[in-house]
Parts: structure tokens; sequence; C-alpha cells
């Protein structure tokens, strides 16, 4: 039994998903310009992100708390920074899936898959409503 473990233990150790470190600028998914700084964190039930800082001029920057998420949510109206708007995710091999993001400034909940390309990369893939091919948002340190 422990030979077949020590054997198993090289596989199991290669494909495992990296954890994002420290804070990431993410980019507007049409834009280019920096619209939060987000932080993550591996806790009990998977991957989460939370704001830590919105950048003076992003359009997240007209509101203190979060007036477009739903009624029945309990992030409504509560403070954009500290709040969390990905949670869930899984480790799947070298990818982070099962996600669900909050987009803040539209107020609505997307199933997401994240994807480290880098220590200074992040690929977050988000299933807009409707799409077949998930929405790219970039992330970098």
């Amino acid at each position: 039994m422990i030979l077949w473990a020590l054997l198993l233990l090289p596989v199991l150790t290669f494909a495992q998903a990296k954890v994002p470190k420290g804070t990431w600028a993410m980019h507007g998914s049409t834009s280019e310009s920096v619209v939060a700084h987000l932080q993550f964190d591996l806790i009990a039930s998977g991957l989460r992100a939370r704001i830590v800082a919105i950048p003076v001029g992003s359009v997240l920057s007209r509101s203190a708390v979060c007036n477009t998420c739903p009624k029945g949510d309990e992030r409504y109206l509560k403070p954009l920074k500290n709040m969390v708007v990905l949670q869930g995710m899984q480790a799947a091999g070298t990818r982070w899936v099962q996600g669900d993001w909050l987009d803040v400034e539209k107020g609505f909940s997307y199933a997401a898959n994240l994807e480290l390309r880098s220590d200074e990369l992040l690929i977050l893939h988000v299933m807009y409503g409707g799409r077949t091919k998930p929405r790219k948002l970039t992330l970098v340190k």
C-alpha cells in the first residue's frame, strides 16, 4: 500500500492547480483599463477572489456599494471594497473550474473558470448569458 502511494505521489503533485498569490489587476471586458484589484484566497469551499481596491476613474468607482447586485443577494448594497466576486472555484488539473462570478457592474452572476498562465497572467473565462464561448477577462500582477 505504501509503495503505491509513493508511486502515485509524483503524478498527483504534477497536475495540481496553482493558487494565484498576491494582488491582481483586472482589466475590463470591453476596455484595457484596470477596473479593480483582486486578492485570491483558498478556503474550505474553494478558491475565491475579493475586490481589494478600485482605481480612481474605474467604472466601479461610481458607487461605493453594489447597487446593481440582485436584491435577494447578500451583497446587495454592501461595500464593493472587500466584496467576494468570485467563489466556489475547484481545482481541476492545472485550472480552477465551476466558479461563480459576480459582475458587479451589471449585477449578474455567471459560471466561470480560471487559468493561471504564468506567475503574472491569469485568464478568467466567464460564460455570459447566451454565449457559446466564454468571454476572457485578463488579470495581471
